[in-house]
């Protein structure tokens, strides 16, 4: 069995590059009030990890004790820049191992949110730690980058395209294989990059193979599913959710009152309730509905500007048959967020059309690949990544495969 390399990442957690990492700690000790020169990467002297006390040698020395264990910082090669996508100019950052020699190099893509992956992509200082590059920028909108924040997945993959350039541009020499990773939401931007710039490998994690109208549906079906309702409610839902694709997919050009009849007739209903309350597009379809008149509506659909709005023809699994790039697809079994049934399905079949697609799935995990307790009420508490999930991803984009098993994991 290899040895286990410890390394503590961004200050307040530690990650196994060999095995998985905890997804926070558990009562960090206080960092001192400026910790800006000791954030970074840190080898441990010992493999062993007990505990989550952490104290920091002075600036100049680099150092941590971790539970005890003295701790190195890693010494990396970041390298800043700016660079454009159109007339957007985006802030972006490009992390190698320290050296000479050609390394793989991934471009991060982005989930959903607005925080700045500058500020807490925790890749940028792990991946590189053990071999690998990272080119990582704020997406638009975000962090130190211009332009207006959008969730347009066609204008975010030509930003995608700019960063694997940039990345390239920075690289020089020292550019091995340049593929793109990222999580959830990256999974309707990444195969669309890769049809308009030639990659290497596309790792994605917890994101959809299909469209965005079956991930609202599946996330709404779900989510009533897990509070008991029964079958002839979910297919209510259904019909409901298919509404409010045709509403968002003309732009509100067409479906409004159909929508409209829909949930006047199912809002009298006791699980109507529940749906309006999900943080999906229907859920948030249906709220909005329900407190308007027709006449409202169409208004409020003439007069809504749709430019940043995410475009629901973008089809992931479509995108994958029209790039070359090998594809590494990871799968939380018990994702509440994101892919349903359809995701392996699509999969599947884009791996029967002859592209390379490694499809991992991690049992007992929520989005993201994240093992989780069940707390009281019911809820989900997120713990730590899976077991052998990170390994997955450096193999593939290292070695451009996987080679034996990766936690308790099955392959499809």
């Amino acid at each position: 069995m290899r040895t286990l390399e410890r390394v503590v990442l961004a200050l307040t957690f530690v990650l196994s590059i060999r095995a998985g990492w905890p997804a926070q700690s558990s009562a960090p000790a206080a960092p001192p009030a400026s910790p800006a020169c000791h954030a970074g990467v840190y080898r441990l002297a010992d493999g062993s990890v007990a505990g989550f006390g952490i104290s920091f040698g002075s600036c100049g020395e680099r150092t941590i004790n971790f539970a005890g264990v003295r701790g190195q910082a890693v010494e990396l090669d970041i390298r800043d820049t700016s660079f454009t996508s159109g007339d957007v100019t985006l802030r972006g950052r490009l992390v190698l191992p320290a050296g000479f020699g050609q390394v793989p190099i991934i471009v991060l893509g982005h989930g959903s949110g607005r925080r700045s992956a500058l500020a807490h992509a925790w890749q940028q200082r792990a991946f590189p730690a053990a071999g690998e590059g990272v080119f990582v920028f704020d997406k638009r909108g975000t962090g130190g980058s211009g332009g207006r924040y959008t969730q347009n997945f066609e204008v975010l993959a030509e930003d995608v395209v700019a960063a694997v350039a940039e990345a390239r541009r920075l690289a020089g020499g020292r550019a091995g294989r340049v593929g793109l990773s990222g999580v959830s939401q990256a999974g309707w931007v990444l195969p669309p990059a890769a049809t308009l710039t030639p990659v290497d490998f596309i790792i994605i994690n917890s994101g959809v193979a299909g469209s965005v109208a079956e991930e609202d549906r599946n996330e709404t079906l779900h989510a009533l599913g897990r509070k008991g309702w029964s079958d002839e409610v979910l297919a209510r839902a259904r019909r409901l959710s298919e509404a409010v694709e045709v509403v968002l997919a003309s732009r509100g050009k067409t479906g409004i009152e159909s929508l409209k009849s829909l949930v006047t007739t199912y809002s009298a209903e006791p699980w109507f309730d529940d749906l309006a309350a999900l943080d999906t597009p229907t859920g948030g379809m249906a709220r909005l509905v329900q407190s308007m008149s027709l006449a409202q509506l169409r208004e409020r659909a003439a007069n809504t500007d749709w430019t940043d709005s995410a475009p629901w023809h973008v089809d992931s699994a479509e995108a994958l048959r029209a790039q070359q790039a090998p594809v590494l697809w990871l799968i939380a079994a018990d994702d509440s967020a994101g892919p349903g049934p359809e995701t392996p399905h699509n999969l599947l079949a884009v791996r029967r059309s002859g592209l390379p697609v490694t499809i991992l799935r991690f049992p007992g995990t929520e989005h993201g690949v994240l093992e989780y307790r069940v707390l009281p009420d019911g809820t989900r508490q997120d713990l730590r990544y899976a077991e052998g999930s990170v390994k997955a991803e450096l193999d593939f984009a290292i070695h451009g495969r996987l080679s034996g098993s990766y936690g308790n994991s099955e392959r499809l």
